[in-house]
């Protein structure tokens, strides 16, 4: 099953980069996200409170779990297939970072991203799937009454796949799975994730 994956992971890096040469214009692409999932490294709990009601927070610092911020751009692919379907290459540079503050310490989890996905639009609807490459993935830590945790996660490699849909022209809202993992030393964990997106490219 591993094999399997990464042989996924590096097809899916050749796919999408075969069609650069045949890009035929692009345009800016902007992205936030909010993505969850893999290995939890802290968790705190604390009370809050909304509208008059109070409850318990729980909070939680994942592995590829985080707030995003991506810029790059799409390009679209050869002619058109008729009015209503086309084929588009995204690729984009981006940030994760996750941080929760306790009253007992603090943890914080971030990443650079470079991402590349081709997809193919048919009216409002648009299936992509490519690579997300990240970078110096680091987990931090600084908790009352322990030593100060510093890791620092190999460069990884993990398959994207994601559906978007257009709200309106140049507005999209998708979700992407990500298959990731990251090695450090003997460490290997989980750094998986589902996000929920939403992003603005100007010629859809």
């Amino acid at each position: 099953m591993i094999y399997r994956i990464e042989y996924m992971k590096r097809f899916s890096c050749l796919f999408v980069f075969l069609f650069l040469p045949e890009a035929v214009y692009s345009d800016t692409y902007f992205e936030l996200s909010v993505e969850e999932g893999g290995e939890t490294y802290a968790s705190a709990e604390g009370p809050a409170s909304y509208s008059g009601y109070d409850f318990t927070r729980e909070s939680d610092v994942n592995l590829g779990g985080g707030l995003k911020l991506a810029i790059g751009a799409e390009n679209f692919i050869g002619e058109s297939e008729g009015e209503d379907a086309a084929k588009a290459l995204t690729y984009s540079i981006g940030f994760i970072r996750r941080r929760l503050d306790a009253s007992n310490g603090d943890a914080s989890f971030d990443v650079f991203t470079v991402d590349a996905i081709f997809n193919w639009l048919y009216r409002n609807h648009q299936v992509g799937i490519g690579a997300s490459l990240h970078l110096n993935p680091k987990f931090e830590s600084e908790i009352d009454g322990f030593s100060p945790v510093n890791i620092k996660f190999d460069d990884a490699l993990g398959l994207v796949l994601q559906y978007r849909y257009q709200l309106f022209p140049g507005f999209l809202l998708g979700i992407r799975l990500t298959e990731m993992e990251y090695e450090a030393g003997s460490i290997a964990d989980d750094a998986s994730s589902i996000g929920l997106f939403f992003a603005y490219a100007p010629k859809r």
